[in-house]
């Protein structure tokens, strides 16, 4: 019976091992360690910036920072995308960057669906206790040509093999992503129709009224700025940039920025809807806006030089100036833009004015929110 009995033990023993051997192991899950702060750069180069090569020299400049970044206990994520390649979502490290995951050629850059899938894989592969995004590429603010993904979107950010993404697709998209702040490394929007679509997205918004050079930011002075300690310094970033512009000369000496509370947003939309109210678009006699950009046909004027040039009381002037300077945390511009242009009034946003040659109907700026809620009184055409 003890023979029988051992027999039958080792070959119980013999099958659990077996048994238990042709099982493969589960994969342990490995949790990503958060980091201080997350910091996307979203750059679309499949466009005349990609074949200059200025996504590669800024590319550069981020591996100058890395070290910065990664002592500041922060992840640096850029999506890349340009021509004849795939493109990459990447970690810039120290010791090299990593390619963390490729996408197929199933959606263009600035689509919604791609947007918001590289979203949740940055943050999903670095994850962090802050998150920002840096946008990069061309743009040109509200004007409404950019993909029709349903419903009355409005082109912001952008542009690859001819598409465009529309700004309240741009809002929709990054709302609800628990950003800290969005900096615009692209032309045209720091308008006042941009900031006031985005007012939801993120507490911080930097942006340009007006072109910004092919350059763009100078990621190796600026990026440190974007890993301080507390809030990231966005203030900073914009103030070194333009301090590189500015110290330039002839038409390389061009550059406006400014840095937005978007908490402020909806009271400045009061305040100039005030102002708008009581005048009905009508200005001064001698009133020339002033323009931010050089071509022929222009879109973006300074924001408080329009409405000071209003026909409205002081009074209701003053509660706007008092709104703007909540809003605006920094602005400069050169005194030039392209040595082309006199920057005589900045206030750090820019507006489109409905007049006689463009009607609230051009390029859609009636599908705008801040002309529902604001420029909707100065248009006479109601």
């Amino acid at each position: 019976m003890k023979f029988i009995s051992k027999l039958l033990f080792t070959l119980l023993s013999i099958t659990l091992l077996s048994s238990c051997g042709s099982e493969s192991e589960p994969e342990p899950v490995i949790t990503p360690e958060k980091a201080k702060r997350t910091v996307l750069v979203y750059m679309v180069a499949r466009n005349s910036l990609g074949t200059g090569g200025y996504d590669a020299s800024d590319l550069k400049e981020m591996d100058m920072a890395a070290a910065a970044v990664n002592a500041a206990g922060g992840r640096l994520l850029v999506y890349h995308a340009k021509d004849n390649e795939s493109p990459k979502l990447m970690e810039i490290k120290p010791e090299g960057n990593e390619i963390l995951k490729v996408y197929d050629d199933s959606d263009y850059s600035v689509s919604a669906a791609r947007m918001s899938a590289v979203l949740h894989d940055a943050f999903e592969f670095a994850p962090a206790d802050s998150k920002g995004i840096i946008l990069w590429s061309h743009a040109d603010g509200w004007l409404n040509d950019g993909i029709d993904e349903g419903g009355a979107s409005l082109k912001g950010f952008g542009y690859e093999q001819g598409k465009k993404m529309r700004l309240t697709t741009l809002a929709e998209t990054l709302k609800g992503r628990g950003l800290d702040f969005v900096y615009f490394d692209c032309c045209y929007m720091g308008s006042v129709e941009v900031a006031y679509e985005m007012r939801d997205v993120a507490p911080v918004i930097a942006a340009s009224p007006a072109e910004v050079p092919a350059d763009g930011m100078p990621y190796n002075k600026t990026l440190p700025y974007f890993f301080t300690a507390g809030k990231a310094d966005l203030v900073g970033a914009a103030s070194t940039t333009f301090e590189s512009y500015n110290s330039l000369s002839g038409s390389s000496r061009t550059c406006t920025l400014a840095v937005y509370d978007t908490s402020a947003l909806k009271r400045l939309a009061v305040a100039t809807a005030a102002v708008y109210k009581v005048s009905g678009g009508e200005t001064e006699e001698d009133y020339e806006p002033q323009r931010y950009m050089t071509e022929a046909t222009c879109y973006y004027y300074d924001l408080a030089h329009h409405v000071h040039a209003q026909c409205a009381p002081e009074s209701l002037k003053a509660d706007f100036d008092a709104a703007l300077a909540d809003v605006v945390m920094y602005e400069q511009a050169t005194p030039r833009l392209w040595d082309r242009l006199d920057i005589k009034y900045h206030c750090g946003l820019s507006t489109f004015i409905i007049s006689e040659e463009q009607g609230p109907e051009t390029k859609n700026y009636n599908l705008n929110q801040w002309y529902r809620d604001v420029t909707i009184f100065t248009d006479k055409t109601l």
